[in-house]
């Protein structure tokens, strides 16, 4: 639901409609899921930094800047798409699908990497 608000539409529909759930952190990051992609095992020295730096900053200061930030997104109408939008994905969720379906028995019977794997082979590949 926040997605096409982080990544735009265009992005958001090819994501969700080809079931893209294995981003690698490149281009996670040059669509703007994440900030920042470091080195591995640097990722709690990177954190704590980081935290060090905000908690350095005046606590009220933050909460206006993040209040300020959520307002411009209030003011583009982000509450209005996301009830939309959980509204849409409940009737889709309710109503179900049979691929749906057929990928639950398989998670249920087999595990998730297999319904994962059938669902990747009904895709052609690039």
């Amino acid at each position: 639901m926040l997605l096409p608000w982080m990544v735009g539409p265009k992005q958001a529909k090819e994501i969700i409609l080809l079931g893209l759930d294995d981003i690698d952190a490149a281009t996670a990051l040059r669509l703007g899921l994440v900030n920042r992609v470091v080195s591995a095992g640097t990722h709690v020295s990177t954190a704590l930094r980081i935290a060090t730096n905000i908690g350095a900053i005046d606590p009220n200061l933050i909460q206006d800047t993040k209040k300020a930030i959520n307002r411009s997104y209030e003011a583009q109408g982000i509450n209005t798409a996301l009830e939309a939008a959980l509204e849409i994905d409940h009737a889709i969720e309710s109503r179900g699908s049979p691929d749906k379906k057929q990928s639950m028995d398989i998670a249920r019977a087999q595990g998730l990497r297999a319904a994962i794997a059938w669902r990747n082979a009904r895709f052609l590949k690039e």
